[in-house]
């Protein structure tokens, strides 16, 4: 068995989990019992639904060298542990040693205790950064980004005309970025149809859809479930960053990116430095960061050269079969 240590809530959003269950699910498909180690409920719908079982330690996910871990690993005796978790402490890590190999999902470069094992998936990852750590405790790179199978070795887009667009701001829109955005990005553009995708667990839900209910160019998606399909069928997307950038690469779709959190912003100027995407950089504490990010879209809609460029690199970095990889890695390290 393999345990999953992740959480999703109103201030954390679903990225966590998300990915997590992209890699059980690749477990899964190769024999692999999985449970998911969370610190509440709030995360459990998401989770059930792909059919996986929850342990809930009734704790703070803020506070994890005071979860119950211990008593779970000794009740499960699981095989390997994988936190995904910003909260980690050195703590938490030497608490586990001797008891179960621990893998951390890692987004910057671990600096807080001693896990034996890495996965950092993002564009960024260099293996110079992990002193200490073999080739084979390494998994890194976007070749292994955490996708589900519907975004595995998609067919090479077509580029045309915008004419429907992507919009997503995370899980949880901290910013309210997606009520700016139909505000200021949508009027003005009647020849495009937008998708605007939230998270159920976003806390301005009933006024989003209030305001998209009275746009005839918005369709809402609230928890989409066919994020592949979505994404193919838009000719450009305006996105927060996280693993969704991963999932554009995987269907080719152009995109404008932005950075929510300071975590995000290695991979937004990695993107853009690889032109792979336009980066409106950190949308935080900019007074003209709608109007500029407007300017960015319409420039990119408008290069239909520019757009297939960056489709063809996107899906030569990213073939949507990570998961499947990083199930490989992980069931390798047990034997």
């Amino acid at each position: 068995m393999i345990l999953i240590r992740a959480d999703a809530n109103e201030q954390i959003g679903t990225g966590h989990v998300m990915r997590c269950l992209s890699v059980a699910e690749a477990l899964r498909e190769k024999g692999e019992e999985v449970r998911f180690l969370t610190a509440d409920h709030r995360g459990d719908g998401l989770i059930t639904a792909r059919g996986f079982e929850t342990v809930c330690m009734d704790s703070g996910y803020t506070r994890m060298e005071e979860e119950p871990v211990l008593p779970v690993i000794r009740e499960l005796a699981p095989g390997l542990l994988l936190t995904d978790s910003y909260y980690v402490t050195p703590g938490y890590f030497a608490a586990l040693e001797g008891s179960v190999r621990t893998v951390y999902v890692d987004d910057g470069y671990v600096s807080f205790g001693r896990p034996e094992g890495i996965l950092n998936y993002q564009i960024y990852a260099d293996p110079a950064s992990y002193d200490g750590y073999e080739e084979d405790a390494l998994i890194l790179g976007p070749s292994y980004a955490p996708l589900r199978e519907a975004f595995r070795k998609l067919p090479p887009r077509q580029t045309g005309p915008v004419r429907e667009v992507l919009i997503t701001a995370g899980g949880s829109d901290p910013e309210r970025i997606s009520v700016k955005l139909l505000r200021e990005l949508v009027p003005g553009r009647p020849g495009m149809h937008f998708h605007l995708v939230v998270g159920a667990l976003n806390p301005a839900l009933e006024g989003i859809r209030e305001l998209a209910d009275h746009l005839e160019q918005v369709t809402l998606h609230v928890n989409e479930r066919d994020m592949a399909g979505l994404m193919r069928r838009c000719d450009l997307a305006v996105s927060a960053a996280g693993s969704t950038l991963y999932e554009l690469c995987a269907c080719g779709t152009p995109a404008v990116i932005f950075a929510l959190a300071d975590n995000q912003l290695p991979a937004v100027r990695a993107f853009a430095e690889q032109e792979l995407m336009v980066s409106a950089g950190d949308c935080r504490g900019r007074s003209g960061f709608v109007s500029d990010l407007c300017g960015l879209f319409d420039e990119l809609a408008a290069d239909e050269q520019k757009r297939a460029d960056f489709s063809k690199r996107m899906q030569e970095r990213v073939d949507g079969c990570g998961a499947k990889r990083i199930a490989e890695r992980l069931l390798a390290s047990l034997c």
